[in-house]
């Protein structure tokens, strides 16, 4: 009877043992399912800010090049309206003048020379006038430094491909010979520009900004600051391949070996925010329009992707 007792309480121990080991594996898979979702939820939620994070660079770096080639597209159109605008202005002053040299033949280069000394003439109209039985020149405006040995006729063919608006105007004595040059349209059109680049606001604190290459070799003085609305002071300025951010990177070499290779780049470099003097990591696409030298620039704060990116999530 006591062996029977003995081995009762023997099992009775077994049983809570078993029991506890049940219980331990019965918590040790609950904690497990529990573990399993929450890690995936945890892996999930990564997966998903990076690829959030991602499609918002995607959106930028759209924006960017977007807006850059809008306002090169905006610099097409303005110079055409300008062209458009002196052509007409051209075109009313060759009527002027063919009445009068028909009609009062011998006022004529006096009528011409008091025409273009309007202020809203002489900057804008390069002018000749021709004594036909000498073929010397009575009359200049605007005219490009030619050498005097130079045929006038070859001068004038070259004054033609490079300008619109072109007329002659002549009787048996004189020639009259207006027009205007591309470089006036250029000016123009690049006033035009800068004043609307100054004007424009991003609420996301972006800008435009333009570097006129003057060399494409880079090195020192290799471009001027044209335009920057952040550094309006700075205007002017010679840049340099050799300057770099407060990392050490060179944005001004990355940018024209890029627009020089490719025509277009995005790039990373750190720079000032506007109206700020924090400094940051920005985002920057530019592209070079080639018939100003230009390199037209726009870029975006990485701080401020992240801001946006965590307002999101």
């Amino acid at each position: 009877e006591s062996v029977l007792k003995m081995g009762m309480v023997i099992m009775e121990g077994i049983r809570k043992k078993y029991y506890i080991l049940l219980a331990f594996l019965a918590l040790l898979m609950c904690a497990f399912c529990i573990f399993i979702p929450i890690s995936s939820v945890n892996r999930v939620e990564t997966i998903y800010r990076e690829y959030t994070r991602e499609k918002i660079f995607d959106i930028k770096k759209t924006f960017l090049k977007d807006s850059v080639n809008n306002i090169i597209k905006s610099i097409e159109s303005t110079q055409v309206e300008v062209m458009q605008k002196y052509e007409q202005r051209a075109k009313r002053l060759a009527i002027r003048f063919e009445g009068t040299i028909q009609a009062y033949p011998e006022e004529f280069v006096n009528f011409a020379k008091l025409s273009f000394s309007d202020p809203y003439n002489r900057e804008v109209f390069t002018i000749l006038i021709l004594d036909k039985q000498t073929n010397e020149i009575i009359y200049k405006n605007l005219l490009p430094d030619f050498d005097q040995k130079d045929d006038i006729g070859n001068l004038i063919e070259l004054l033609k491909e490079k300008s619109i608006g072109y007329h002659e105007i002549q009787n048996e004595e004189y020639c009259l010979i207006f027009m205007v040059l591309e470089e006036v349209i250029h000016r123009e059109t690049k006033e035009d520009i800068k004043g609307r680049i100054h004007e424009d606001e991003f609420s996301n604190g972006s800008y435009f900004w333009v570097n006129e290459v003057l060399d494409y070799n880079g090195g020192e003085n290799y471009a001027i600051r044209l335009i920057h609305p952040n550094l309006i002071d700075t205007e002017g300025m010679y840049l340099s391949t050799s300057m770099t951010d407060i990392k050490g990177n060179t944005p001004y070499l990355t940018e024209l070996q890029g627009v020089v290779t490719e025509g277009e780049i995005f790039f990373n470099y750190y720079f000032e925010k506007k109206d700020s003097d924090e400094v940051s990591e920005k985002l920057t696409y530019a592209k070079l329009y080639e018939k100003y030298n230009w390199i037209i620039a726009m870029g975006v704060h990485l701080d401020d992707i992240q801001l946006y990116s965590d307002e999101i999530l």
